[in-house]
């Protein structure tokens, strides 16, 4: 199987602006990049260190319906990059746990994502060759 990195967690906030002076405030990561409204949904990276974190919230380009949405409530979902996402993905000998096939998403990566038997979303996405 293909090199896994960490890459990121991402975390659907039930109050964002809890959340984002959670990160920035009290741990004291920096704020790496911001978009949205309050009324088309709000995001934002922070890190410190080798560690990142994405927070979003729902925003108007989401489906409305949320069923195929790897986001787990508010809890976390861990973002692992791989080198080639279709060789990890076909090495996979049990796809039973596979909640969201490799697809490109509307913010532009190519992931997919599988719920570990705790109901954890893991997301693997296409590292970056550029």
């Amino acid at each position: 199987m293909a090199t896994e990195q960490f890459d990121h967690f991402f975390v659907a906030p039930s109050n964002f602006d809890q959340t984002l002076a959670f990160y920035a405030e009290t741990l004291g990561w920096r704020v790496t990049s911001q978009w949205g409204s309050p009324a088309e949904g709000r995001g934002a990276t922070l890190e410190s260190g080798a560690m990142q974190v994405a927070i979003a919230e729902k925003h108007v380009d989401d489906p409305a319906d949320d069923s195929n949405r790897a986001v787990n409530g508010t809890r976390p979902t861990l973002y692992i990059a791989v080198d080639d996402l279709e060789a990890h993905f076909a090495a996979m000998t049990d796809k039973s746990a596979v909640v969201i096939a490799p697809a490109q998403t509307h913010w532009g990566i190519h992931w997919y994502v599988v719920r570990d038997p705790d109901g954890n979303l893991i997301a693997f996405t296409q590292r970056s060759r550029g």
